[in-house]
């Protein structure tokens, strides 16, 4: 292996972390993760202490040089000494010269040691931030009770990576908000969203003083069976066959059987959660607990002045700036969020402006946006596109204009039309009662005898952007 990449691997070694150099990482009383310098054994250490050792031995070549400093320093006064005595004109000269040539090695001197000090102080602080994102990539797997044996870490130039598999979709986004709460106040800055979906969360952070990124890729795995990429999604034989995504909308308001019963679904079937209802991120927790995904159901203003979207809403009235701070309160409450639709909103999403001020967040952290499309007008795609968000758009209602039996039968006939005509299709029902429970589960039995794939909603929008 060369200079340049290092790979690492974590293992558990009697209750702490251990990585394959022997040097130990362990929990203290605070719940970070500290040295165990007394527990190192011997070896090279594949993992920054390398570099600190590095900056070690550089401090004798630091006291070398300054006593290398100090010499050529006395021999100039010593030759100035000389040149002030009587002395004869000719020793008076050859002691000016010497004292010439020596003030210009002592100056090359000085900056080989300014450089030496330098260039030291910049390696031990790139060890002592990579060890931090090291210490928060370990604490972030032992609050999960994650072993850390199949961890990877790469370094390439000035790029650390880390390759992280997880067992649960809910371990997943976990990891990801612990990880992003960690790096809160320091001196470590989010960067870039790679990917993210029901699969793969990889982001990019930055230390923008000293330029040294990190990326973190969390992963499931059994996502690495196959590729689930947005640009292979739909080449692969499996995914031949027709995708469906089904979410359900307006939960929050209630807890206990009904939810559960709905929990019980397929997993693959997304829940959209209203913000600041009593049971909101309740509603969050068992739906991650069950596997699935969420996304925040974003009231906004209605066209309809007696509909009610809600104290929490997005109205037209409001600021840009307004607009942005309760976009950003909704996911900072349901902070296991990757995605949203709008509740209601006709007003809001044919006006351009209004919906942009609505959507900027979501940009801002690579989320995507689904339109429900509760107006004919809707201007969301053309918004989405001028922000980079990924887009995807309702094709049914199930439960629309009626939850009935007939309006069940209309829409598989509709879902059959679909399959052959655009081969994708979104659906949208709500979260009031069991009957509309009921005929969702019919819905989904007969969508898979029809061929369709139930995928989760991140993963349909970004097949939806290959098709």
């Amino acid at each position: 292996m060369d200079n340049a990449t290092s790979l690492i691997k974590w293992k558990m070694e009697n209750g702490k972390c251990k990585m394959v150099n022997n040097d130990f990482l362990t929990i203290d009383q605070t719940g970070l993760l500290r040295h165990s310098s007394s527990q190192r054994r011997g070896g090279i250490s594949l993992l920054s202490h390398l570099s600190l050792a590095t900056c070690h031995l550089s401090l004798v070549t630091k006291i070398a040089c300054l006593l290398s400093l100090v010499t050529k320093i006395a021999c100039l006064l010593s030759l100035v000494t000389k040149i002030t005595c009587h002395l004869s004109l000719v020793t008076k000269i050859a002691c000016l010269l010497s004292l010439v040539t020596c003030l210009l090695f002592t100056g090359c001197e000085m900056k080989s040691v300014k450089s030496i000090f330098s260039r030291s102080e910049k390696e031990q602080a790139l060890v002592q931030i990579n060890v931090f994102m090291d210490n928060i990539i370990l604490n972030t797997l032992n609050i999960l009770k994650i072993n850390p044996s199949d961890v990877q870490r790469t370094e390439l130039n000035n790029e650390v990576h880390y390759s992280i598999p997880l067992n649960e979709l809910s371990d997943l986004v976990l990891a990801d908000r612990f990880i992003h709460d960690f790096i809160l106040n320091t001196e470590i800055r989010p960067y870039a969203t790679i990917l993210v979906n029901n699969l793969t969360i990889k982001k990019s952070f930055i230390n923008p003083n000293l330029n040294q990124i990190f990326i973190v890729e969390l992963y499931l795995k059994q996502g690495r069976l196959i590729d689930f990429s947005p640009s292979s999604i739909l080449s692969m034989p499996f995914y031949d066959r027709p995708l469906l995504s089904i979410i359900i909308d307006d939960f929050g308001g209630y807890d206990g059987p009904l939810l559960d019963a709905f929990c019980a679904l397929d997993p693959a079937v997304t829940f959209a959660i209203l913000p600041g209802l009593p049971f909101s991120e309740v509603v969050m927790r068992k739906a991650i607990q069950s596997g699935r995904e969420v996304i925040v159901h974003m009231p906004m203003e209605p066209e309809d002045n007696n509909a009610n979207p809600g104290r929490n809403a997005i109205y037209s009235n409001m600021s840009s700036r307004a607009i942005h701070e309760r976009v950003r309160g909704y996911f900072t409450e349901l902070n296991m969020a990757r995605g949203a639709n709008q509740h209601m909103g006709s007003r809001i999403t044919q006006d351009y402006y209004l919906l942009r001020d609505a959507l900027s967040y979501l940009s801002e952290r690579g989320f995507f946006f689904i339109d429900s499309r509760t107006t004919p007008n809707t201007v969301a795609r053309e918004v989405t596109q001028e922000l980079g968000i990924p887009f995807a758009r309702r094709d049914l209602f199930l439960d629309a204009p009626e939850n009935t039996d007939e309006v069940l039968y209309e829409r598989l006939r509709d879902l059959h039309r679909l399959r052959d005509t655009q081969n994708k299709v979104l659906v949208i029902t709500h979260c009031f009662d069991r009957g509309r429970l009921n005929r969702l589960q019919v819905f989904i039995e007969e969508a898979k005898r029809m061929g369709f794939l139930l995928v989760p909603a991140s993963q349909y929008v970004h097949a939806a952007d290959t098709i």
